[in-house]
């Protein structure tokens, strides 16, 4: 074999082994890219899987935390209407009670006149008499009371809000201010003519240690202090003391104790011997 034919058959045998090199690096490549892609495709995989159980544990902690607010708003609910009930129960007029500061014991001041057998008696004798009892106390009132409080708050611009109750119980004392009651002397008739003032509420007093508060719907972006607590039931004091006054059933009975307990303070100044006790309205 010449030299040509040497060089042509190496020629040959060089161009095959580079061929046959690039295949095997094309198939080399092939495999790397199958891998990379693989290797993608499961870690695609592995952030959806984590996305999804992250889903599903904040449905559960969502799922869990409104099942514990209605519990709790049942439970208050609940706790609240046997309170409401026992109120309803409670809230009469049965417990009104008759109380005076003093009772004058002394006996009245008499005038008399030129005839030895007239007595009279003088406007300044009866008020004084019936004054010295300083604010009468006539009606006693025990009360359970069951309130609904919602407070409302913009936080960021969002509305929020948060529901409680509070339970608690009162006494209310009724009475007069007997300093601006109006006295009048008809002597001819024999009669000591009496207009009573308007009752008024003497005090109000809620008892604390009956004071239970119950969250309905929590907030934590709401904070409730103890003065924002107080301010609620003292309006809720005021509402009470209003409704109670209005009440035409329960007027009508302090006025009727109030007159029993001046007639008594009468009697005992010995007023009464001689004249008769009328009342007018105002």
């Amino acid at each position: 074999m010449d030299e040509n034919g040497v060089r042509k058959d190496r020629e040959v045998r060089k161009d095959k082994e580079v061929s046959k090199n690039k295949e095997v690096s094309k198939d080399n490549k092939d495999e790397l890219l199958n891998d990379e892609e693989k290797s993608t495709i499961s870690f695609s995989q592995f952030i959806i899987i984590c996305v999804v159980i992250l889903l599903l544990c904040l449905l559960a902690i969502l799922f869990a935390m409104y099942r514990n607010e209605a519990g709790k708003k049942k439970s208050a609910i609940e706790q609240a209407n046997s309170y409401s009930e026992l109120a309803e129960q409670n809230d009469t007029f049965t417990k009104k009670s008759t109380e005076r500061r003093t009772v004058p014991t002394t006996l009245a001041t008499t005038t008399t006149t030129t005839e030895a057998t007239t007595t009279t008696i003088s406007v300044n004798t009866v008020q004084t008499k019936i004054e010295s009892a300083g604010e009468l106390v006539t009606s006693k009132y025990h009360y359970k009371d069951v309130f609904e409080h919602k407070i409302f708050k913009d936080v960021l611009g969002i509305p929020t809000s948060e529901e409680r109750i509070y339970v608690y119980s009162g006494v209310i004392l009724v009475g007069y201010d007997l300093t601006k009651m109006k006295v009048s002397i008809d002597n001819t008739k024999k009669k000591i003519i009496i207009q009573l003032p308007k009752p008024n509420v003497i005090s109000h007093d809620i008892d604390l240690e009956s004071f239970q508060e119950y969250d309905i719907k929590s907030n934590m972006f709401i904070n409730v202090s103890t003065d924002d607590v107080m301010e609620v039931l003292e309006k809720q004091k005021h509402n009470k003391s209003m409704e109670l006054l209005r009440n035409k059933e329960y007027i009508k009975d302090v006025e009727q104790n109030a007159k029993s307990v001046i007639k008594n303070i009468l009697i005992g100044a010995q007023l009464l011997e001689e004249y008769e006790l009328e009342y007018v309205e105002e």
